[in-house]
């Protein structure tokens, strides 16, 4: 529902308010009416709205303000009714305006709230994450211990059991080798008194064959 102001004491309405795009639309709704017979001016607020707009910014800003001023005088010289669907649009166009900055702001406050809560979330799962970490950092340093432990003791009885067999090893070469020597050494003194014994018996047997000497 369009909105008018009061018919009496109507001030124009605040053309700097508005969008240069919807100010463009308000301005040629105004002057193509044909209630307005003076074309220079009639041409001159086109061009501010659009129709003629100059590449320099500053231009624009100048014949913006013009058109204004000039609308501001013309607007004294209507009537309340004349006036009225001009200010019904300008109403409308005003409506239009705030209600999209407020979609606006809304759509910015809905961005931050979602941004907001996505990084919420992050620091949960990263509390979380954190707090199971330190969990399980006792008990998986009491298994590697518990692991170390055993590979330590595997190793020193390997160790020991190598320790062993190199000793009964090293005992029984020894054995072998000093038994040998002992054998020989018999052997050796059991040939030498065999040896003599034999050339006793020989050299008696030889003096029997000989007979007595005569």
């Amino acid at each position: 529902v369009l909105k008018s102001r009061p018919q009496q004491d109507s001030e124009p309405p605040d053309l700097a308010q508005v969008p240069e795009e919807r100010l463009r639309k308000l301005l040629n709704l105004v002057f193509s009416d044909s209630s307005f017979a003076d074309r220079k001016s009639h041409a001159e607020l086109l061009e501010a709205a659009g129709q003629k707009i100059p590449t320099d910014g500053g231009m624009l800003r100048w014949n913006k303000a013009n058109a204004q001023l000039d609308a501001k005088e013309r607007w004294k010289t209507l009537t309340p009714e004349e006036r009225k669907p001009y200010e019904e649009q300008a109403m409308a166009e005003r409506e239009n305006y705030e209600q999209w900055l407020e979609e606006q702001e809304r759509e910015q406050q809905r961005q931050q709230e979602e941004e907001e809560r996505q990084l919420q979330i992050q620091q949960q799962q990263q509390q979380a994450a954190d707090d199971s970490s330190s969990d399980e950092g006792p008990v998986l340093s009491k298994r590697k211990k518990e692991m170390q432990g055993s590979e330590n003791n595997l190793l020193l009885k390997k160790r020991k059991r190598d320790d062993e067999g190199d000793s009964k090893s090293k005992a029984a070469k020894g054995g072998k080798d000093k038994g040998g020597e002992k054998a020989t050494g018999r052997g050796g003194k059991g040939s030498k008194e065999k040896a003599t014994k034999d050339k006793g018996e020989d050299g008696k047997a030889s003096k029997e064959a000989a007979g007595p000497i005569e």
